[in-house]
């Protein structure tokens, strides 16, 4: 004999105006606070994303000018060797090639003599007059 509640729901609670306002600004402020961690943590990891980028980027040009600095020590090296090799005791006709080469590089048509290669600038079809 006797009742045993089991449960008991609220369906509808009217606070004061007051306390639904100070309610209201508690939620509000807690959004708040989410949204700005949330911001401050994806702009933490945006800076770090660039950081890590530029780092990269860095170490990249770094490794390039290392490839490029041991390619032209190949090179001058293997410039020594054929120099001591084919121009031992004849300094003057190694200088003379190296002259040769540095001129001829950015010309588009070279003339062939019987005494060699020398740099030429060609006039083009110029009428000659004998």
């Amino acid at each position: 004999y006797g009742v045993e509640i089991l449960r008991v729901e609220i369906q509808r609670i009217e606070p004061p105006k007051d306390v639904q306002n100070s309610m209201n600004e508690v939620v509000k402020a807690e959004q708040e606070k989410i949204a700005a961690l949330d911001l401050a943590t994806a702009t933490e990891t945006k800076a770090d994303g660039i950081k890590r980028a530029a780092i990269k980027e860095a170490e990249g040009i770094a490794r390039g000018k290392i490839i490029v600095a041991e390619a032209e020590a190949k090179r001058i090296q293997l410039v020594n060797q054929a120099a001591h090799k084919y121009f031992i005791g004849n300094a003057q006709k190694l200088r003379q090639l190296d002259v040769t080469e540095v001129s001829l590089k950015d010309n588009s048509k070279v003339i062939l003599t019987e005494k060699g290669i020398k740099p030429t600038l060609l006039i083009g079809e110029l009428p000659i007059s004998k």
